[in-house]
């Protein structure tokens, strides 16, 4: 899955992290073509083999659908680390970069990632080739990364994919919603939804592949996967000379694939080696006879050719009973905050933008907007926990200054001022020296208290819906401009006397009816309210 041994690469020495490129993380690479290291993963072509039950998606905008429509409120994804970072360092520039830009992007999206990485006890060798004992040079910094930005990370004890596969289905060591990989062998170890991201961008183009509608619209499940990676060539086997992946993917329709499986899956070694030949003699016939059709051609010369020592029961169980992960101490898919004071070391430790102001400033564009979202999805699941429908925001949300203008994810949104503790930023920047302390208190006094956020109004209407009412029915300037052109002899009488700070009580009986004026987006609404208990 993630060998990049090749000759030249060995000869070339780690790569240290750069200063050079650093200053402006939102302008690196979305591109969504692939680094040369993903593009090999699993089983050769399978991919687009996929294309029939290929989902287009944005990630962004499906987690934050979730957060105020589903029970659960946070996408949680299981994130293949090493697929991070080998993508990461797959192109020219500053790897560590794209890290930090990939996961602040993570917590700007209501997304809720756990990234896993490779064990010491995967395979030593894969694809033919062995594999580096050393972790990957991005490893440490990379894990830093998303501890700073308040996310969960472990080591799987062999294959993360095998890992992550599992969290899907048993929920070992936690339960996650999809798999976030562009290694093609998480179809083997079972993984019911797995996602391929093609742009790093802020809503996460990707698509998502579904074992369900695998097995639906191909008739293909996680036992044929596996007899696909052992016919046509994965990352354990180099595959049998002759058979290419419709002709893999046509016996695994035919059943051959589901019925290796139930034939070798807890029976001693003698018994299953018994089983292999009786099935290999099956497969031979079927290649000889395409006798169920779903073979594009009958392939007697590879029904000649096929070994007597294949498939191998060793590979076979590599797939099939993988190691994974059994429960871990201290995970969970709690929302943790983000810690600022590990940002600030690690931006000062790795960017060339990691002075205290440049820091600052960084905070101010991205991560308080992370700091809000937060905060908002943490309060919606303690509403939840508590039976309530509404309580007052979160500290950090000051005021709604307006309405954000048309974003990249096509979401109504609402600009707001921060209410972040100055004490809190002192601390997280650390030591200063004399000049430094003079600009950061300068910053604090008057860039501060000017810094803007945009929130999604839905989930903050789901939070707190006064405020957001109260807002969105205050007249702007426009609108009290707009009403002192108009003449009161011009309107109706009974509006006429209506003023946006008044009311008039009618009493008809015992009900009493109050008519309000309010104003929504530069239009003024009467809205007719009741008093009595038994007008609704």
């Amino acid at each position: 899955m993630r060998s990049r041994c090749s000759q030249t690469r060995r000869a070339v020495p780690p790569r240290r992290p750069s200063k050079d490129n650093d200053t402006y993380l939102d302008q690196v690479d979305h591109s969504s073509s692939p680094s040369p290291s993903t593009t090999t993963m699993g089983i050769k072509g399978l991919w687009e083999e996929l294309g029939q039950i290929e989902v287009d998606t944005d990630l962004a905008l499906s987690a934050l659908a979730r957060s105020y429509t589903s029970a659960a409120r946070v996408f949680v994804v299981g994130v293949d680390a090493s697929g991070w970072m080998h993508r990461a360092d797959g192109v020219q520039g500053s790897a560590i970069v794209r890290l930090w830009a990939w996961v602040e992007r993570c917590s700007l999206a209501s997304l809720l990632p756990i990234f896993v990485f490779d064990g010491l006890d995967r395979p030593k060798m894969k694809a033919g080739r062995r594999i580096r004992g050393q972790p990957h040079w991005l490893t440490e910094a990379f894990k830093k990364i998303i501890e700073g930005f308040g996310f969960e990370w472990f080591q799987a004890p062999g294959e993360a994919e095998a890992t992550l596969a599992n969290m899907t289905t048993a929920g070992v060591p936690v339960r996650v919603d999809a798999v976030v990989t562009e290694d093609v062998d998480a179809l083997m170890f079972g993984a019911t939804n797995i996602v391929r991201i093609h742009s790093f961008d802020n809503r996460f183009k990707a698509s998502l592949y579904s074992i369900a509608d695998a097995e639906t619209k191909l008739g293909l499940g996680r036992d044929d996967f596996v007899l696909v990676a052992l016919l046509a060539g994965g990352d354990y086997h180099a595959g049998l000379d002759g058979c290419g992946i419709k002709t893999a993917i046509g016996l695994a329709r035919a059943g051959f694939g589901r019925t290796l499986a139930e034939g070798v899956r807890g029976k001693q070694r003698r018994d299953a080696e018994v089983f292999i030949k009786t099935w290999t003699a099956l497969v031979k016939a079927e290649l000889v006879t395409n006798n169920s059709g779903y073979l594009p051609a009958c392939k007697p010369s590879l029904a000649a050719r096929w070994p007597s020592s294949f498939p191998s029961l060793d590979i076979l169980d590599l797939y099939l009973c993988p190691r994974v992960a059994g429960l871990v101490a201290n995970l969970s898919t709690h929302l943790r905050p983000l810690s600022l004071p590990n940002l600030a070391t690690f931006a000062r430790n790795n960017f060339n933008w990691g002075k205290p102001i440049g820091i600052l400033k960084r905070f101010a564009d991205r991560v308080f907007a992370a700091m809000v979202l937060r905060e908002l999805v943490s309060t919606r699941l303690l509403l939840d926990t508590l039976g309530l429908d509404s309580m007052t925001r979160p500290v950090i949300i000051d005021e709604i200054l307006g309405e954000s203008k048309a974003s990249t994810t096509l979401v109504r949104q609402l600009k707001i001022r921060v209410n972040v503790d100055r004490t809190i930023l002192l601390a997280a920047l650390g030591m200063l020296s004399a000049e430094e302390t003079v600009q950061v208190e300068s910053w604090l006094d008057t860039d501060l208290p000017r810094v803007k956020v945009s929130v999604s109004k839905s989930l903050l209407e789901d939070v707190d819906p006064d405020f957001v009412l109260d807002f969105v029915s205050k007249p702007t300037k426009r609108d009290r401009q707009n009403m002192k052109k108009i003449s009161p002899t011009k309107r109706s009488k009974g509006i006429a006397s209506l003023k946006a700070t008044h009311t008039r009580v009618d009493r008809t009986r015992s009900r009493h009816y109050t008519a309000v004026t309010t104003f929504y987006r530069g239009k003024e609404e009467i809205e007719i309210l009741s008093d009595s208990d038994g007008e609704l």
